[in-house]
């Protein structure tokens, strides 16, 4: 009866042991899972979160944040801008968040409040497409000097515009980057 008793003690003592084994090997399983979910950040990006705006982006490193004061006239708590080293002196990106449209199709009216105090212009092409975020409408804007490539995003809580401006000259070279930095924008939920 004394020898029953010792293995069923050391039974029970191992039973933590096993229990807690057990459970490190399902969170280091459900954490593989999760890091595949996530995207691959290269040495030259980095990830921008916005929890305020309700966002994150992955952004070349060397695309440096603008700073508006809140005194200036240009200031708006709805937006962030960067400036685009490389492109020209006006070359810059800037993201929107926009109270959520009722319906994804609401997007053009978005599009064209965003567009109506901006210099004379003339579109070459909108498309709709599928983003991870929700339904996207991309257009390419033509001005005098400058190219515009613009996003409008129906999220599930917000929407968003992102803004890619730079020189003509610059536009071709630049767009495959605009195109991955808009692709890796993820709504905060």
């Amino acid at each position: 009866m004394d020898r029953f008793n010792q293995v069923g003690q050391k039974h029970i003592l191992l039973l933590p042991v096993v229990s807690m084994i057990t459970l490190i090997l399902i969170a280091c399983v459900g954490c593989s899972y999760k890091s595949q979910e996530k995207e691959k950040i290269t040495p030259d990006e980095e990830l921008y979160i916005n929890a305020k705006l309700g966002f994150s982006i992955i952004l070349p490193l060397n695309w440096e944040r603008i700073n508006v004061p809140v005194s200036s006239p240009s200031y708006r708590k709805d937006s962030v801008n960067w400036k685009i080293p490389g492109a020209d002196k006006k070359g810059r990106m800037l993201i929107r968040t926009y109270t959520r449209l009722s319906t994804a199709t609401e997007l053009h009216h978005l599009l064209e409040q965003f567009l109506i105090n901006k210099e004379q212009h003339s579109r070459e092409e909108t498309e709709t497409i599928q983003h991870r975020v929700g339904k996207t409408i991309v257009t390419t804007v033509d001005y005098a000097r400058h190219k515009e490539l613009i996003f409008a995003i129906h999220g599930s809580q917000q929407d968003f515009i992102l803004s890619f401006f730079v020189g003509k000259k610059n536009y071709i070279e630049q767009s495959p980057t605009f195109e991955q930095v808009a692709g890796s924008l993820r709504e905060l939920q």
